[in-house]
């Protein structure tokens, strides 16, 4: 100890920073009864204080922190152990109890102290965390011994001990030799009074197991050395199994049943403990369960009636080791009870809707077996749990079907009933009730030769009331819906996105109101930077927007018509290049050039044709054609882009009456209108694949990639906005491309194009596929498909849901969908471990006359793959092809199914060969 810097003069918080604790003690034997309140009161101030000393840092050396010397003066000046508890729980010393000086703390106390140590032990060990992995419990623990507090039982003390149990287990040097190894763990268990006391604890204190689980089950293999009571140890395993709590914390309790050997006298007490947990424990503990289960029975001290009590559920479980096992168990139980039979066919029939294939089959054949003699009920009881069976499996059982329930499942979809249409059958989805138009939310697509004409969007609310005031425009721009304008609260770097509402709405304000209001309102709401805007910055090649950039827009795009000529000749310029299909992203320019139009404009106060009449972002052609004849009975045009957007918002079927209407008109825009609305503007969507196909070991001759997109090409008139935007092709460019639905709300189609330039916005593609449905045609399945075969998470179970809406709907481009999620698990974008129990679920919970063509597109691309979960797979598509299936071959299906060997893939394509020929 440095005793070498501790002064005769220096008082008790110095000592307590000094760390020295020599000194300290013989500071403390001096204090008297009458000035021990003051110092005590001296060292809570000291504990309050937390000063931000060195002393005080966690990395502080052993002799210069506080803790040791806060502790031995507390012990000798508190009054009492609830003082004392209340100094030592503060949390910067808590932290530190590692570090308790018991030694010190028993000498002081017994020496000068006034308080029961024994009080203080049981008071610091109600306080320990219980954090596994923390170092207090062996000071507390030792304090505990060497006051004789009696040892406690709480959650944290249990826990506490169980990791200074296992501790030595995983340092370095710890013995190789088994035997000496269980030794030492034996007796580290029996040192000290807690293993009597927190022995009985460990089968109440969650996740305990998980410390006590040392490597090679150490801990279990010592204690079952010990002479404890066995029968207590197997009663308080098999409790804690019955306790929910996490995998690894079970596991040791397993390891400790299975450590003491028990004989099949000490289990059979417990024969219905083990059944239920079979039935319902997660399933390392079921299968150790039906392990002890089958040697009871092979011991001949199993009751059948046990098993067959909890066999339905066995047999439906999911998990394919605990299935097989279970079916194993049941099928042996004749062997004693012949007579049973009538029972156990009863018990048998609820693996009819195992999901597990090869339980399925080894119930039909065990079923099978025992029908001849079986009484008149049992077989009527087969018969309608048949129903649940592939096809082929019921034609293997050999019985006729029950004509009473002959309807009672749409999908047979490997042996679940089809729910209702109006629920999905997956958590939290519900799959809306068919209608008249197909599904709540989408249209169903009328017949066209493209297959992305003729759908209805749905009506949405009308556009709201126009800003009619200076001062309106003023508190719009205040709310900071457009960068740069409003307070700075409004436009900092947490400011919501632009609104495109507000936007619309801004415009229409400035287009009609009085010019230098508006130019008032601008120059005072605005408060960005006009060198770095905020609201965008212009992508690619900057060389075309230079005049924006120059003039610090579009921050201030409506300041525009206040710089100058030269401003007004570029966007000219501009305005030319994006008609012309020169500029990279021409959508994401519509909005920013109309602003620069406005500001630009000469034509004075008028109100803008392109303002939308509902918030879908169309424009009702009654609505525009009036708007055009305010325009000319001034004389004047409206702005060019102002026109084609309002073209673009018009609706795809007008009323005869307002196309003669407009062919009444004479002016160029007039006519620019009678000709968009007598002209035929179809659009045909094309799937396109970029890259070559990554080459492999199986996939489809001459396929795609699994990296896809649309091409669509509309018949519009040259040089107009619409061919700008509606002839194109949607690539994979991710992080670039705007999708602006409200500048076509009657083009879904092109709408899903323009989505796929940018499919990391997963959020906003599922809110389009969600809006438009069907309607986005091809571009649906694109979307849809690398979702719905991604990792679980909240966006393939979204993908999920509108998958078993649109196939509810009828509207579901299986086939379509199928070959892309097949291309990209061949091009190794999936796995088929993740895609297949994923396609699984939806054959559970959609139509499965619409997900037959779905799978039965994939299987070309995987026969031949990695074979994990593809037995699965092909047991679904057994039973879909028998229901649903028109005889038409799965590509590769014969060539692979003549292939040598007996294996599970082998046996599962052979079946589904079977039902297709």
């Amino acid at each position: 100890m440095p005793t070498g810097r501790v002064s005769v003069g220096m008082n008790l918080r110095e000592l307590l920073l000094a760390g020295d604790l020599d000194p300290l003690e013989r500071f403390l034997a001096g204090v008297g009864d009458g000035e021990r309140r003051e110092r005590f009161e001296e060292l809570k101030t000291f504990a309050r204080s937390q000063e931000a000393e060195a002393s005080w840092d966690s990395s502080a050396s052993a002799w210069t922190e506080p803790l040791p010397g806060v502790a031995v003066a507390t012990v000798v000046l508190a009054p009492s152990a609830a003082a004392a508890a209340t100094i030592l729980n503060r949390a910067a010393l808590r932290e530190r109890w590692s570090r308790l000086p018991v030694d010190r703390m028993v000498r002081a106390a017994g020496a000068h102290g006034v308080l029961k140590l024994d009080d203080l032990a049981l008071r610091l060990a109600a306080r320990l965390p219980r954090n596994p992995e923390d170092l207090s419990w062996r000071p507390v623990a030792d304090l505990i011994v060497r006051s004789g507090a009696a040892v406690p039982g709480t959650d944290e003390f249990v826990t506490g001990w169980a990791r200074w149990v296992r501790e030595p287990s995983t340092v370095f040097g710890w013995p190789e030799d088994d035997a000496e190894r269980v030794a030492l763990m034996a007796a580290r268990l029996t040192d000290g009074p807690f293993l009597p006391v927190l022995l009985p604890r460990i089968f109440e204190v969650n996740r305990v197991g998980t410390t006590l689980g040392a490597p090679r089950a150490l801990i279990a293999r010592s204690l079952a050395t010990l002479p404890l009571d066995r029968a207590d140890l197997i009663d308080g395993c098999l409790v804690r199994l019955r306790q929910p709590d996490r995998p690894a914390s079970l596991r040791f309790f397993c390891e400790l049943h299975d450590e003491l050997r028990p004989t099949a006298e000490e289990t059979e007490p417990h024969a219905l403990a083990y059944a239920d947990l079979a039935a319902g424990a997660p399933s390392p503990v079921a299968g150790f369960a039906l392990r002890h289960l089958r040697t009871l029975h092979e011991a001949g001290r199993l009751e059948p009636k046990v098993v067959l009590e909890v066999a339905p559920v066995l047999l439906e479980r999911s998990e394919k080791a605990v299935a097989r096992a279970a079916v194993k168990l049941v099928a042996a139980l004749p062997d004693r009870e012949p007579g049973s039979d009538p029972e156990l066919l009863e018990a048998l029939v609820a693996g009819f809707r195992s999901p597990v294939p090869d339980v399925q089959e080894k119930v039909v054949e065990l079923v099978r077996a025992r029908l001849g003699g079986a009484p008149a009920s049992s077989v009527a009881l087969v018969v309608s749990a048949a129903q649940a069976l592939p096809g082929d499996l019921r034609a293997r059982l050999g019985v006729s079907p029950d004509p009473s329930s002959s309807g009672a499942s749409a999908s047979g979809t490997k042996g679940f009933v089809e729910p209702e249409v109006s629920v999905s059958g997956v958590t939290g989805f519900a799959v809306p009730e068919a209608s008249a138009s197909g599904v709540t939310g989408f249209a169903v697509p009328e017949a066209s030769a493209s297959g992305a004409t003729g759908f209805a969007v749905p009506v949405d609310e009308p556009w709201p009331e126009a800003l009619g005031s200076a001062a309106e425009l003023a508190a719009e721009l205040a709310a900071g819906t457009l960068p740069g304008f409003g307070t700075p609260e409004a436009t900092g770097a947490s400011a919501p996105p632009v609104d495109w509402i507000a936007r619309e709405r801004v415009m229409a304000a400035v287009a009609a109101l009085d010019p230098d209001a508006v130019r008032a309102v601008l120059a005072t709401q605005w408060t960005g930077d006009p060198r770095t805007p905020g609201g965008w910055v212009p992508p690619w090649d900057t060389k075309p927007y230079s005049f924006l950039w120059d003039n610090g827009w579009p921050d201030n795009p409506l300041l525009l018509g206040f710089v100058g000529q030269d401003a007004r000749a570029r966007l000219e310029s501009t305005r030319a290049d994006l008609l012309a299909g020169r500029l990279t992203d021409a959508l994401g320019f519509v909005p920013l050039l109309r602003m620069a139009e406005i500001g630009l404009s000469e034509i004075g106060p008028h109100q803008l044709l392109s303002t939308p009449t509902d918030v879908s972002g169309r424009v009702r052609a009654d609505v525009l054609l009036d708007r055009l004849d305010a325009l000319e009975a001034r004389g004047a045009q409206p702005l060019p882009l102002d026109l084609e957007q309002a073209l673009l918002r018009l609706p795809r079927e007008v009323d005869p009456a307002l196309v003669t209407r407009a062919a009444a008109l004479t002016s160029p825009a007039g006519l620019r209108v009678s000709q968009w609305l007598t002209s035929p503007r179809e659009t045909v969507m094309t799937v396109i694949g970029y890259g070559e196909p990554v080459p492999g070991t199986y996939g489809v001759p001459g396929r795609l990639s699994g990296r896809r997109g649309v091409a669509v090409r509309a018949s519009c008139p040259p040089g107009s906005l619409a061919q700008v935007l509606f002839d194109r092709e949607g690539r994979w460019r991710p992080g670039f491309g705007h999708v602006f639905t409200e500048a076509f709300p009657e083009h879904p189609e092109v709408i899903a194009v323009h989505a796929l330039s940018d499919r990391g916005a997963i959020r906003r593609n599922l809110d389009l596929v969600a809006r438009f449905g069907p309607a986005l045609g091809p571009a649906t399945s694109l979307i849809l498909a690398p979702l719905l075969a991604a990792e679980p998470g909240e966006s393939q179970l979204e993908a999920l849901d509108l998958t078993v809406t649109l196939a509810a709907a009828g509207v579901l481009r299986g086939a379509e969908m199928g070959d892309q999620i097949g291309a990209l698990v061949a091009d190794g974008a999936r796995s088929g471990r993740t895609v297949f129990p994923q396609l699984i679920t939806l054959a559970q919970v959609a139509p499965g006359e619409a997900v037959w063509p779905l799978i039965a597109a994939v299987l070309p691309y995987v026969l031949d793959g990695k074979p994990a979960g593809l037995p699965d797979l092909l047991a679904v598509a057994t039973d879909l092809a028998g229901r649903f299936g028109d005889g038409t071959p799965v590509p590769g299906l014969a060539e692979f199914a003549a292939r040598p060997g007996a294996g599970r893939v082998l046996t599962q394509a052979r079946r589904l060969l079977s039902v297709l020929v």
